[in-house]
Formats: structure tokens, C-alpha cells, sequence
């Protein structure tokens, strides 16, 4: 028998699937999981869990959501817009310059130098756009990865880890496990949530979030020989009536939450029909849990790990899973 947990992607609903794991373990004391699977911010918590016993690495967890990260800033900073602001100052100077030069009687050749500056410095905001590859910067992350992920410990636990991203340049789904030594930059390369935050280049080869093509990796899980499967879903399969059209960033997110919708409706569908000896459980939320996965306010953090321990109590089979329609 090996027991393995699946965790999905979600941003900051990570908080979600760390509640559903508590209340698990505070059910069944003597819960206990061979290898953990996870995709995005699964992939980050699948890292921590494999570090040590399970009640340990909860109280751990715990700690990192409800205290060393404080906010948004823990995980990332603006980089595309603080770039553009910093692009439109020479603009500005440059415009106040040649009018100063003018309006003052000035040499004309300096009027007509700052004049050729000003239209030239409008490049700028083009330059960041063409050289910037993220709206923010995820060193705060990484530096969290970095500093409280140790891949020796997983190992010397003696569990098995998985996490899954995109590779950029054959835009296939890759896989890596505990005993790759770039896991952290896999996990870092698993949660890079496209547009927005830093893709990570592993071996000359640029990769991004896994999500993209596989929200949980669970056939991974099976492939390595999981007989039992819990599975947390950060995402209802159901996204709820929207009457209103949302502003351009509400758009891009509800059109993510469609997407992501499909994609694991039929990963579920599909491993239900083709390993139907494997035991799984189903654990997600019954209703979208935020709007805005990127944001890590502590009052949403916290409300997020409070229904992932309700949900907890509420496991489902895949069937039920995939018959069931909540309304939101």
C-alpha cells in the first residue's frame, strides 16, 4: 500500500488545502503519507509536507502562513509597473526641460537637443514591456523556498516528492522528484504563474507553472505507484453565476477559473475510468473561495484554512466529485 497526497494549484488557496491536511491529520492521528504530488502552490506545499512527519511539518506550515508570510509582499513586489513609472520620469524632466529652455529664451540648439530627447526618452515604455517578463518579481518567494525547503530532509524522511511545470520551449508538462538536484528550482518553476510572476530557467531551459496543463497531478501520483490518494482541489469544480462582466484583470481571472474548471473535471474523469482499483478521496471547497488568488491578505489566509478544515469533513469520491454542481 502507498498513500500519497495530491495537492492542486491555487495561490494563495494554499491555505485552503493546508486546513483540509490539519483537520485530516487531527481525525486520524496515525495519518501518515508516502509521497505528496502538487502542481503551483501544491507543489510548494507538497515540499514542506515531505520534510518530516506529518503533524510536525502541519505546525510548520501553520507558522509560515500565519506568520513569516504577512501579506502579499512576502511573495512577491511590483516590477512591470514600478519599471514604467521609473520609464515615464525622463519623459516628464526631458518635457519640462525643452519648455524651460524655450519659454526662458535659451539657446536654440539646447531647446532643439532636449526637444530630440523628450521624443526619443517615449521609447522607453516600450523597451519595459518588450524586456519585462513578469508584472511582478517572485524573489520574496524564492528566498522562501530557498530558506525552508531543504531537499536533504525529504530525503532523509524518506518520502517521496513530485512537482510538475511547463517547459516554455517544447511546451510540454515535465515532472522532477526529490532526487533532482534543481527540486527547488522545480517547485519555484511549478508556481510560476504565468504573466505575472517569474519563470525559472533550469538547465538552460525556461519552465513555468504546471497548472497550465495539468492542475493536479494525480496521474502522477499513480504512476509512481500511489494505491491510495488523497486529493485536494483548491477550486470548486463549479465557478458560479456571474451576471456582471468584471473589469479586464476580473475577466482574465474568471476566464483562468473556466479553464482551470475543465482541465480538472476531465483529469478526474479520466483516472476514474482508467484506475478504478485505486482508492481516492476528493476534498474542495463548495464554492470559489477568492477572487483573487494572488493577493495574501492574513484575514483571507486565515478564512481559507478554516474551510479547508470544514471541507475536511466532507470527502467525496470521484464520482461524486464529478456529479456534483454546488451553488454558490
Amino acid at each position: 500500500m502507498s498513500k500519497w497526497l495530491v495537492l492542486s494549484g491555487g495561490g494563495s488557496k494554499g491555505s485552503f488545502e493546508l486546513g483540509v491536511v490539519s483537520k485530516l491529520k487531527e481525525i486520524d492521528p496515525s495519518l501518515e503519507y508516502d509521497g505528496f504530488a502538487g502542481i503551483s502552490v501544491g507543489a510548494l506545499l507538497s515540499s514542506m509536507f515531505s520534510q518530516g512527519n506529518l503533524q510536525d511539518m502541519i505546525v510548520f506550515g501553520q507558522n509560515l502562513w500565519f506568520n513569516i508570510i504577512k501579506g502579499s509582499s512576502s511573495i512577491w513586489v511590483h516590477k512591470l509597473f514600478k519599471y514604467l513609472i521609473l520609464s515615464a520620469v525622463p519623459i516628464l524632466l526631458f518635457f519640462v526641460a525643452m519648455n524651460i529652455s524655450f519659454f526662458l529664451h535659451g539657446p536654440m540648439w539646447l531647446t532643439v537637443a532636449l526637444s530630440i530627447l523628450w521624443f526619443a526618452s517615449f521609447i522607453l515604455p516600450y523597451l519595459v514591456f518588450t524586456k519585462v517578463k513578469s508584472v511582478y518579481s517572485s524573489k520574496p518567494l524564492q528566498a522562501l523556498v530557498y530558506k525552508y525547503f531543504d531537499p536533504a530532509k525529504t530525503k532523509a524522511a524518506g518520502k517521496k516528492l513530485i512537482v510538475g511545470a511547463i517547459s516554455w520551449g517544447k511546451g510540454t508538462y515535465e515532472s522532477a522528484t526529490e532526487d533532482n538536484p534543481n527540486i527547488r528550482d522545480w517547485v519555484l518553476a511549478s508556481s510560476a504563474f504565468p504573466l505575472f510572476l517569474d519563470n525559472i530557467k533550469i538547465e538552460n531551459l525556461w519552465y513555468t507553472d504546471g497548472g497550465v496543463r495539468r492542475v493536479a497531478p494525480l496521474q502522477d501520483a499513480i504512476d509512481a505507484g500511489a494505491t491510495e490518494v488523497d486529493v485536494v482541489l483548491a477550486s470548486s469544480l463549479s465557478i458560479g453565476p456571474s451576471d456582471v462582466m468584471p473589469p479586464l484583470t476580473g475577466q482574465l481571472m474568471r476566464t483562468l477559473d473556466i479553464y482551470f474548471y475543465q482541465i480538472i473535471r476531465d483529469n478526474l474523469i479520466d483516472v476514474a475510468r482508467l484506475y478504478p482499483d485505486v482508492k481516492i478521496r476528493v476534498f474542495m471547497p463548495d464554492c470559489s473561495l477568492t477572487s483573487d488568488s494572488l493577493s495574501f491578505d492574513p484575514k483571507s489566509i486565515r478564512y481559507m484554512f478554516e474551510q479547508g478544515r470544514r471541507v475536511a469533513l466532507k470527502p467525496m469520491t470521484i464520482q461524486e466529485t464529478n456529479a456534483t454542481i454546488f451553488g454558490c
